[in-house]
C-alpha cells in the first residue's frame, strides 16, 4: 500500500510538470509568433520611413543630456518670448554657445538656458549666493567670495568635478575664461594681480607677461576689482579689462600666445570692450579695434549711429542703431545690421530687434548689464537672443544667415567654420574648412603652417604633431579664392598639448 502511495505521487508530479512546460512553450511560441509577425511588418518599411526613424533616433541624441552640440533652435513664431522664474544678476555664455548661464541670487541658483531648446533646462543649487561665473566649453566656474574657492563642474553631467582655493587676499571679484575654450581661466581680486589658472589643476599657470606699454618683460598679469570689468574671447587666446570708477577708464587686452602673455593699453573710455570670437578685433562702444588697442574701421563715423556687438561664432557682428532719446523700456526696440568682418557696409538690416536702443550712456557703460551682455548672435542656432532691460525674459528672434544671404543683392566670401584650439600630441589634426561664397568654385592654398601640414582640394587642413611641437603654439595662415576672382584670408592658432 505504501509503494502504490509513492508511485502514484511521482506520477502526480510528472504530469504537474508536463502542464507547465505545456504553458511555458504555449508563451513562448506565442510570443515568438507574434515577433515573427513584427518583423515581417518592420520589413515592409520603406526605406524612407528607415530614414526618417534615424534621424529622429539621431536628433534625440543631440538633444539629450550631455550633448553640447549646435542646431538651428526651432521657433514656430519669428519672435518669442520666455520668461525667467526670477530676476538675473550675471550671465555669461558656456558650451561653444550652447548655454547661456543665469546667475539668480534671489534663488540661491544658476539656471542653464539652452539656446538650441530656447529654455531653461537644468538648474544648480550654490553653496553662497555672493559668487562669480565663467563658461568654458566643456566646464563652468564658479568662485565663491566668502572662501576664495573656485570651483570646476561639468556641462555635460552638471556635477561638481573639483575645487581649489585661490591664492589671493582679498575675495576673488572677477573670472572670465573662453565660452568655445578649455582654459586658461582669469582670476582676480582688488589690489592684486590677477592670476591664469590652469583649468584641470585650478592652479596658476607659470607665464612671462610683456608688457608693450612700458616695454616690461617682467610684468604682472592685469588684475581686477569690484570695479573692473573683464571679458574673454570665446577662443579663450584675449582678456580685455576696463574700469568703470575712473575716468578715463582704460582699454587694456592681454593676449595669450604659448607661455607668454602680451598687454597693451590705450588710455581712454570705451564703455563695453567685447572680443571678437577669435580674439582679433575688439568691439567697443566706440568702434572697432584690433588686440593691439588699435583703430581697425571708421570709427568716427561708426559711434555716431551705431554700437557693434559680435557674434558668438563667425566673423560676424551686430550693430545696434543709436538713439539718444529712445525707448529705454523693457518693450523698447532697436534697428540691427548685420556684418562681415567689423566691415562698414551691412549685409543685412534688421528693421526692429527686441532691444533697446544704443544711447550716449553707453559710452560709459557703467551698469552690470551693458549693452554687449544683452545682445547673442548664434548662428549656429539661427537665432538671435536679446535680453531686456527687466533682466526677467529671454527674447528668441529667429535669424537663418545662409537664407537672408541668398536673398540680398550682394557679393561676400568669408569662413564660417571655427578652427581648433588645441590639438593633441599624439593625435592628427583634422579641419574642414567651411567657406559661405556666392559664386562658389572655392580653391585653397595653404600660405604658411608648420611642416608636413596640408590642405586638400575641398579645405580640410590635416596634420600630424611630432613630439618636438608639444606645448608650442602653430600658426597658420590659408588663402582661399572663388570663381568670380574674389580672395580671403584665413589665419588661425592653435597649441599642442
Amino acid at each position: 500500500m505504501k509503494r502504490d502511495s509513492i508511485v502514484e505521487r511521482r506520477l502526480v508530479s510528472t504530469l504537474l510538470m508536463f502542464s507547465l512546460l505545456s504553458i511555458a512553450w504555449m508563451a513562448v511560441g506565442g510570443n515568438g509568433s507574434r515577433a515573427m509577425a513584427q518583423e515581417r511588418q518592420n520589413s515592409r518599411r520603406t526605406a524612407s520611413q528607415r530614414q526618417q526613424e534615424r534621424e529622429r533616433r539621431d536628433e534625440d541624441d543631440a538633444e539629450g543630456e550631455g550633448s553640447l552640440e549646435l542646431f538651428p533652435l526651432q521657433l514656430g513664431e519669428d519672435r518669442v518670448e520666455y520668461e525667467l522664474p526670477a530676476a538675473y544678476d550675471d550671465v555669461c555664455l558656456a558650451g561653444s554657445g550652447r548655454f547661456l548661464i543665469f546667475h539668480f541670487p534671489s534663488l540661491d541658483q544658476l539656471g542653464f538656458f539652452d539656446i538650441c531648446m530656447g529654455r531653461i533646462t537644468k538648474y544648480v543649487r550654490l553653496e553662497d549666493d555672493d559668487v562669480r561665473i565663467a563658461g568654458g566649453a566643456e566646464n563652468f566656474y564658479v568662485a565663491i567670495r566668502s572662501t576664495n574657492i573656485i570651483q570646476r563642474w561639468s556641462l555635460r553631467t552638471f556635477e561638481r568635478e573639483t575645487a581649489m582655493n585661490l591664492p589671493l587676499t582679498n575675495p576673488v571679484d572677477a573670472i572670465a575664461t573662453g565660452a568655445s575654450a578649455t582654459g586658461p581661466v582669469y582670476a582676480s581680486a582688488m589690489h592684486e594681480p590677477g592670476l591664469l589658472l590652469d583649468p584641470q589643476r585650478l592652479r596658476p599657470m607659470p607665464i612671462e607677461v610683456v608688457d608693450h606699454v612700458y616695454q616690461q618683460r617682467d610684468a604682472k598679469v592685469p588684475g581686477a576689482g569690484p570695479e573692473s570689468r573683464v571679458r574673454a574671447s570665446n577662443d579663450g587666446r584675449v582678456f580685455t579689462f576696463r574700469e568703470i570708477n575712473v575716468s578715463p577708464g582704460g582699454f587694456r587686452t592681454m593676449l595669450i600666445d604659448g607661455r607668454q602673455a602680451h598687454v597693451n593699453y590705450k588710455h581712454d573710455t570705451m564703455g563695453y570692450i567685447a572680443p571678437s570670437p577669435d580674439g582679433e578685433l575688439m568691439y567697443t562702444a566706440r568702434g572697432i579695434f584690433t588686440y593691439a588697442t588699435e583703430d581697425y574701421s571708421a570709427n568716427l563715423e561708426l559711434r555716431a549711429e551705431s554700437f557693434p556687438i559680435p557674434a558668438v561664432d563667425g566673423p560676424y557682428s551686430v550693430w545696434i542703431a543709436r538713439s539718444d532719446n529712445g525707448n529705454t523700456g523693457v518693450d523698447a526696440t532697436a534697428r540691427a545690421t548685420i556684418h562681415i568682418n567689423g566691415d562698414a557696409e551691412s549685409i543685412i538690416t534688421i528693421p526692429e530687434l527686441s532691444i533697446r536702443s544704443g544711447n550716449y550712456g553707453d559710452f560709459h557703460a557703467r551698469e552690470a548689464m551693458t549693452l554687449d551682455r544683452r545682445v547673442w548672435f548664434v548662428p549656429a542656432a539661427e537665432t538671435i537672443l536679446t535680453l531686456p532691460t527687466s533682466d526677467r525674459s529671454v527674447v528668441m528672434h529667429r535669424f537663418a544667415l545662409d537664407r537672408a544671404l541668398e536673398e540680398a543683392d550682394i557679393d561676400y566670401l568669408f569662413v564660417t567654420s571655427r578652427p581648433p584650439a588645441a590639438v593633441r600630441r599624439s593625435g592628427t589634426m583634422r579641419y574642414p574648412i567651411e567657406v559661405s561664397s556666392r559664386h562658389g568654385g572655392l580653391t585653397y592654398q595653404l600660405e604658411s603652417g608648420p611642416d608636413r601640414m596640408s590642405v586638400s582640394e575641398d579645405g580640410i587642413v590635416t596634420w600630424r604633431p611630432a613630439r618636438r611641437d608639444a606645448g608650442k603654439e602653430q600658426v597658420v595662415i590659408i588663402s582661399i579664392r572663388d570663381a568670380s576672382g574674389g580672395e580671403i584670408t584665413h589665419t588661425f592658432r592653435f597649441t599642442v598639448e
